[in-house]
């Protein structure tokens, strides 16, 4: 049994967990284990910079100068490797298939396929480039051989692993220069209630929803801008990380310092965005979002990741710069636990989701990936 179902199965069937209180479940989260990404000389190793969980659990992947794939059923790491001049730090990973097919990239904007295969070897084969470093890379929930990537250089590229290219998607700008400028990209996701629909983060304060069937059209605009009411007012402030729920609700990371929810239906039309978004000082078309705040944001990062925690995505989880994991509760903007730990930024989080037993994976600059799960003993009465 994998150490992510022993985590989950462990009082299956029993009365402790039936009596889990959601809040307890966050507030008593603990650390159940790690694993070692680096070898001997972990000073040459770069700091662990991605994370994915397989879809059913089985394996999960960090990336640092090398990716590494842990069994989960035996903890053991099998170093996936292919020739380079450099060691160039990984940025983005994404496992397309149980059976062994990912993608990741590389720093310098090279985007590559690895098949695992049975008997020990990888195959790689490199798919395309940005022209600056991938911010984000995702898999089609309704295609496994298709995913989209967006990068620094304000590009996004869907490929397919079947052919061994990248395709221009869209290149994004800004809304309010004039020329307009590119936008640099920070993150990408899929709507899970349109997945037609791609959602990207920028340098800018604006999450930008895009339908895909239009863009074939040539029709670039996005069909819906999501903009904190805050924010309005001209500010600089820029999105570096997003997620979505499962009800298709939509989180904003944003680095001044808070956390905004936003619901489907508070989006902007986006031709609104090309006028005065104020009329004598008051905001128009804004809709308030859920703010979340009392963590600490690193601005060095390009990114910060963000995720749903819970088994009906309950609560926000985020890794702080202050090496600390914050949850709150989402349906109110209070803070309900902080772990300690790290002593430096948590760079990257991923959630894997079970009913009863969710798991957080979080990796750092100490070359370790940390799990964690709520501790049954610490639930009884």
């Amino acid at each position: 049994m994998s150490i992510v179902e022993k985590l989950f199965s462990r009082e299956k069937g029993s009365k402790r967990s039936s009596i889990m209180h959601p809040d307890i479940m966050v507030s008593r989260i603990y650390f159940s284990g790690s694993l070692n990404h680096g070898e001997a000389a972990v000073s040459r190793i770069a700091p662990i910079g991605c994370i994915a969980f397989s879809p059913t659990g089985g394996f999960l992947l960090s990336g640092s100068h090398f990716l590494s794939r842990w069994n989960t059923e035996t903890l053991e790491k099998d170093t996936i490797s292919f020739q380079r001049s450099t060691q160039i730090p990984i940025t983005q990973v994404a496992v397309m298939t149980d059976e062994g097919k990912i993608i990741f990239s590389l720093s310098n904007g090279r985007v590559f396929l690895a098949h695992l295969h049975h008997n020990g070897g990888v195959g790689i084969t490199r798919l395309g480039s940005h022209i600056e470093s991938v911010s984000g890379l995702i898999r089609d929930t309704d295609n496994p051989n298709l995913g989209y990537s967006c990068g620094q250089d304000a590009f996004i590229k869907c490929f397919d692993i079947r052919s061994p290219h990248l395709t221009n998607l869209l290149e994004c700008y800004r809304f309010e220069n004039n020329p307009p400028l590119r936008l640099r990209l920070n993150g990408i996701l899929q709507n899970p209630d349109d997945p037609m629909c791609i959602t990207v983060c920028g340098n800018d304060p604006y999450v930008r929803v895009y339908d895909t069937r239009f863009l074939k059209e040539d029709l670039n605009g996005p069909v819906k801008v999501f903009l904190p009411h805050d924010l309005a007012n001209g500010s600089t402030a820029c999105i570096k990380g997003i997620a979505y729920s499962k009800m298709g609700q939509l989180l904003a990371s944003c680095n001044n310092q808070k956390i905004y929810m936003f619901q489907q239906e508070m989006g902007l039309d986006p031709k609104s965005i090309r006028l005065p978004l104020h009329l004598n000082g008051v905001p128009i078309c804004l809709s308030e979002a859920r703010v979340y705040q009392g963590h600490t944001d690193d601005n060095q990062l390009d990114r910060h990741d963000i995720t749903f925690f819970g088994s009906e995505d309950e609560y926000i989880a985020f890794g702080s710069a202050c090496g600390r994991i914050f949850f709150w509760n989402k349906r109110e903007p209070k803070r309900v636990s902080r772990i300690e730990s790290y002593l430096h930024p948590v760079r990257c989080m991923t959630r894997h989701s079970r009913p009863q037993r969710p798991i957080l994976a979080t990796g750092g600059v100490d070359h370790l990936v940390h799990l964690w799960a709520p501790n049954d003993e610490l639930l009884i009465g």
